[in-house]
């Protein structure tokens, strides 16, 4: 275990923002396995599967095995939202799981013909409202725009763009894996001009306060991608033309208004949202990769995980062994995957203790992402 210190903290001007605290642990843990993308061996996607963590075994609750493939999973942890969109060549079907209970699931949007979702976000405002914003797309109206369309979580119907408040934020899921696939799933690019960060998609809003120069990493940047927007901070990573030894992250705190540069080892270390934290794998480019063609293969992963609090500045490394991955954190407690074993932690002075395996399982293995709910 080592302690990292952060590089840089400068301040910007900006409307101040309300700060909540995190969730705390709920009584139930789901845990979901699949693999949103095509696998680099077989070419096949992985089942997916939604379990219920209970005691020392895995409850399956939903299974997607017989039906069309997964093509991304997006858990919005703290707003207790769970998506998939699934189809056999392109979005078909965009389904909502219950915001506390995961075996009660309800299609959201369902398409045929040559109409597919292109993409969907998931829409909070000051209320807490949710929405989910879907773009459409048909492919008989090449070099259109595609349209988007909102569905009111809340309400369970939907809705339109005129229904959206001034002060609404737009989740990100924040990347799929740590090893398989492009490392662009589950963030929304974004365009750096004038000192600050806008959406791509001009008909989304970002609203967060302007760069200032010094905050900017000196690396050779071609991009950015957004890969977290919570209610008290928001994380900027640059997409880079080298190859590196570390990866620069940008946070925004949105109660004090700083920009802070943040510097995690490995060049291709994928910062994970997990509850409130950015959590990733230390891992270094996979030297088959060609950023330059748009070549991306899964990185070398180390056995050591990289663990950042947005908002506190707490940065520190923790050793876990081969095939390692942080399912879920919060407060003192820990749950992580070692290959095909369930181990959950007590987090103490920056490092795992108290370390007790729950389940042996080779499900365990696809495992991916965690999710706090209730029975």
């Amino acid at each position: 275990m080592r302690t990292l210190k952060y590089v840089m903290t400068v301040t910007s001007m900006a409307v101040a923002v309300g700060v909540l605290s995190g969730n705390t642990l709920a009584k139930e843990l789901y845990l979901i396995s699949g693999e949103p993308t095509w696998t680099q061996r077989s070419g096949k996607p992985w089942p997916f599967h939604v379990f219920r963590l209970d005691g020392d075994k895995l409850t399956s609750v939903w299974s997607n095995e017989s039906e069309a493939p997964v093509f991304y999973i997006d858990t919005y942890q703290r707003d207790s939202t769970l998506v998939i969109s699934r189809g056999l060549s392109s979005t078909k079907e965009v389904i909502l799981f219950g915001s506390t209970k995961l075996d009660e699931p309800r299609v959201i949007r369902s398409v045929n013909g040559d109409t597919s979702v292109e993409n969907h976000q998931l829409i909070v405002e000051a209320s807490g409202i949710r929405f989910l914003s879907l773009q459409m797309y048909s492919g008989k109206t090449s070099g259109v725009l595609p349209e988007r369309m909102y569905f009111n979580l809340s309400e369970m119907r939907q809705s339109s763009a005129q229904a959206l408040s001034k002060g609404y934020e737009v989740r990100v899921s924040g990347v799929s894996s740590p090893y398989t696939g492009a490392p662009s799933n589950g963030v929304l690019p974004l365009i750096f001009e004038n000192g600050s960060f806008r959406f791509r998609d001009s008909s989304l809003s970002l609203g967060l306060g302007p760069v200032p120069e010094a905050a900017i990493p000196i690396r050779a940047v071609r991009g950015w991608n957004l890969i977290a927007n919570e209610i008290d901070f928001a994380a900027v990573i640059p997409l880079l033309s080298i190859n590196v030894t570390e990866r620069d992250i940008l946070v925004y705190n949105k109660a004090q208004q700083t920009w802070t540069l943040y510097t995690l080892p490995g060049g291709a270390t994928r910062a994970r949202l997990i509850n409130r934290y950015l959590v990733g794998v230390i891992s270094q480019p996979n030297p088959e990769s060609s950023p330059a063609e748009y070549k991306e293969l899964p990185p070398i992963q180390s056995e050591d995980v990289v663990i950042l609090d947005p908002v506190s500045g707490l940065q520190y490394m923790v050793h876990l062994g081969s095939d390692c991955e942080v399912l879920w954190i919060d407060q003192e407690t820990a749950f992580y995957r070692l290959g095909i074993q369930l181990y959950q932690a007590r987090i103490r002075n920056n490092d795992f203790t108290d370390k007790v395996l729950l389940v042996s399982d080779p499900s365990v293995k696809h495992i991916h992402w965690a999710f706090p709910g209730t029975k």
